[in-house]
């Protein structure tokens, strides 16, 4: 049977708290790559539609694994960002994206890594240091889960960047496998841009 080709899709918004250039190990020993994608109503919209469309199916298949017993909604990686003073929403959203950095074949029960495959603005193989402030577009795979409990929902899974624009600090797969093609305006590896350093990670620059 031949491997399932993945579905991927792209996404376009601004970085916060990126760990893209190297994992964070702090609460996941095998590291994770990770970052909220900032997205406007109008991108957003329709990913949500989708993510609900995966959880339902999610839910209809756990109703027979579960007998009887009644499937939960958790929540979708999308969520409204909310103004961090006064709590309500912003009118924008945060798409939650990540990779997992390392781990043991159940297969081979051989040890793996990976690093996330980062491209310029014209689809060119890159390597900047990536700032919460960035423009990306991120190509995701959506996939959903339901766990023991009941709970059904969907992560999106991190499979590549492409860097549009660079925030403050600069410094395997192919773009277009990953659906990423050339934009005429925007960051290129090779223009050298560079910018006043800073923690990736822990700050955002605007």
């Amino acid at each position: 049977m031949a491997k399932e080709e993945k579905k991927l899709i792209q996404v376009r918004g601004i970085a916060r708290y990126p760990w893209l250039n190297k994992p964070d190990t702090k609460f996941k020993a095998e590291g994770q790559f990770k970052v909220d994608l900032e997205i406007d109503a109008e991108t957003a919209e329709p990913l949500i539609s989708q993510f609900e469309d995966i959880r339902a199916a999610e839910i209809a298949a756990a109703k027979v694994k579960l007998k009887g017993k009644k499937p939960k909604e958790a929540d979708l990686p999308i969520v409204p960002k909310l103004d961090p003073e006064t709590g309500e929403e912003t009118g924008t959203y945060l798409l939650k994206a990540k990779m997992t950095a390392s781990g043991v074949s159940k297969k081979t029960g051989k040890p793996w890594s990976r690093v996330v495959p980062i491209f310029d603005a014209k689809g060119k193989p890159a390597n900047p240091q990536i700032y919460g402030g960035s423009e990306l577009i991120l190509s995701i795979e959506p996939k959903g889960w339901a766990n023991p409990k009941g709970e059904c929902s969907v992560t999106c899974y991190l499979e590549g960047v492409q860097v549009i624009k660079l925030s403050k600090g600069s410094g395997g797969a192919s773009a277009s496998a990953l659906g990423f093609g050339a934009v005429e305006d925007g960051y290129a590896e090779d223009e050298g841009e560079e910018g006043e350093a800073g923690e990736e990670g822990g700050y955002d620059f605007e």
